[in-house]
């Protein structure tokens, strides 16, 4: 048993700290590089966030037109739900947005069709990215799909095989994890009260900040998103992350 709650635990830091560093700081903001054969790969293991260019494109709106009508999920222009999941699959309905996040693992099939088809109206923002070669192919809804499923059908198997039906369970309860924490950023790093000063309702949570990588400091990037280190603080686990690979030379900070 303690064998599959290392595993899961895993893929839930595997999972989190690669949207977190890839998508958002390295793709979205620029604020690192990494080593093209590791950054790619480290790519194919965020995939579950969506493809590369949707998901900077709408982030790139989000900064755009934080808190605004255009914000493509504030909470407080559009309420809690919407904010969290339902922008996803356009409803503003609770009991569809509850039941879309609690798919856990068999999001990841639904999302192989869904995710590259839909919400690329922001695509325009990452054209940068579209412009090389392997994130225009891995966002092309077809391959898109092929290696979501594929993924998919192998951490089923795998947990089924090694650890029977409570593996699936647990790998379940993992997706849960994984999606609502990520999708939690934009519904609980943002309030319901929009602060003038900041131009935003985003705010710094410390308890948000340990679950989602470092992305909990929220206020904080959106005042600094071109610091590689702006939403977290210097014991957060991405942070780390991200220091080892400096040291390794795997990655090297924009100047």
């Amino acid at each position: 048993m303690w064998s599959l709650i290392i595993v899961a635990f895993m893929l839930y830091v595997i999972a989190g700290t690669c949207a977190s560093i890839v998508y958002h700081r390295i793709l979205s903001h620029r604020t690192l590089r990494l080593r093209p054969w590791f950054e790619y790969g480290l790519t194919i293991l965020a995939l579950p966030a969506g493809t590369p260019v949707q998901w900077v494109g709408t982030h790139r709106q989000h900064h755009l037109y934080t808190d605004t009508i255009h914000d493509p999920h504030s909470p407080y222009i559009h309420g809690f739900w919407y904010a969290h999941c339902g922008w996803y699959i356009y409803t503003h309905q609770k009991v569809q947005c509850m039941l879309y996040a609690c798919l856990g693992s068999l999001r990841i099939f639904f999302d192989a069709y869904w995710r590259p088809r839909h919400g690329l109206e922001y695509n325009t923002h990452a054209q940068d990215v579209a412009a090389i070669a392997f994130y225009e192919w891995v966002s092309r809804p077809f391959n898109y799909a092929v290696i979501m499923v594929t993924s998919g059908v192998m951490y089923h198997a795998i947990f089924y095989l090694i650890w029977g039906i409570t593996g699936l369970g647990v790998l379940w309860a993992c997706f849960f994890i994984i999606y609502n924490l990520g999708d939690a950023v934009n519904s609980l790093g943002h309030s319901k009260h929009f602060d003038a000063d900041a131009k935003s309702a985003a705010i710094n949570s410390s308890l948000l900040n340990f679950v989602v990588m470092g992305e909990g400091y929220h206020l904080k990037h959106h005042q600094n998103p071109g610091l590689f280190n702006s939403s977290a603080r210097r014991y957060s686990l991405s942070n780390g992350i991200i220091n080892l690979w400096l040291a390794l030379k795997l990655a090297r900070i924009n100047s």
